[in-house]
């Protein structure tokens, strides 16, 4: 049996938790502060909808003392909320090798001053959570995965844990350097979190309007902002995006 730690069940958390639940021989254990979400996993099971149609069953606590040791940490909270959270979770991780999945960077430095080993991480899905108890799967994509340098986990469980989220459907690659990916993250963060904010949309539709990936896929995030302006300007406003994201017509 593996036991996955998943510290900060919102919508990242949540999405990677269900996932590798599904696998056989994972147990995985779910933190986060919101009861009511902690509360309607425990007794409906976490649902996945969107891109994916499955409930799958998460053991879920409020408090990070509840969870017993782990065999592997994954970190989902919000940056700021990185060392209360993990330093709830300590005594569970204390012999666990533990990943960031967090947008940003300097995550990591934080877990190491709190676990023994830590993974670097990037990932590219995106959801949301709609509901306590469910998370919609907004976007697909890749995640990566290598030691952190300065405190690192072994090769064989950077292989082990994306073995894992492969197995679950979240294809996972390996590798013995992850900055890479991480820069490449922080890049497409810059150029497309600009253009989320000004169109009020979910990452999946901005990154599938074919008018809005020319300007992600440039690169040039003012570039792309000040043609994005022109475009909402051009179509008469911006839209509806309550209705849009309601309606899950994309």
């Amino acid at each position: 049996m593996t036991r996955v730690a998943v510290i900060g069940c919102g919508a990242i958390g949540s999405l990677y938790a269900a996932h590798l639940a599904r696998v056989p021989g994972v147990e995985v254990w779910a933190v986060d502060p919101w009861a009511e979400h902690v509360d309607a996993i425990g007794s409906r099971g976490l649902r996945v909808t969107g891109l994916a149609d499955f409930t799958a069953e998460i053991r879920a606590s409020t408090d990070g003392r509840d969870l017993p040791a782990c065999d592997f940490g994954l970190v989902a909270t919000k940056a700021l909320h990185t060392r209360a959270a993990v330093a709830g979770a300590r005594t569970a991780l204390a012999g666990a090798a533990v990943v960031s999945v967090q947008n940003g960077l300097g995550n990591e430095e934080v877990l190491a001053e709190l676990v023994p080993r830590v993974i670097r991480g990037t990932i590219l899905p995106a959801g949301a959570v709609t509901a306590p108890g469910v998370v919609w799967f907004d976007a697909a994509g890749d995640t990566w995965l290598g030691p952190f340098e300065p405190k690192p986990a072994s090769g064989d469980e950077v292989a082990q844990l994306a073995s894992l989220l492969t197995r679950a459907g979240l294809t996972c690659h390996a590798l013995a350097d992850a900055r890479g990916p991480q820069w490449d993250k922080v890049v497409f963060n810059s150029a497309t979190s600009p253009l989320a904010a000004l169109t009020g949309l979910p990452m999946g539709p901005l990154c599938s309007d074919p008018a809005l990936r020319v300007e992600i896929d440039a690169g040039g995030t003012l570039t792309a902002l000040r043609n994005c302006r022109e475009k909402i300007q051009r179509r008469g406003g911006f839209p509806d995006t309550t209705l849009l994201i309601e309606n899950r017509d994309y």
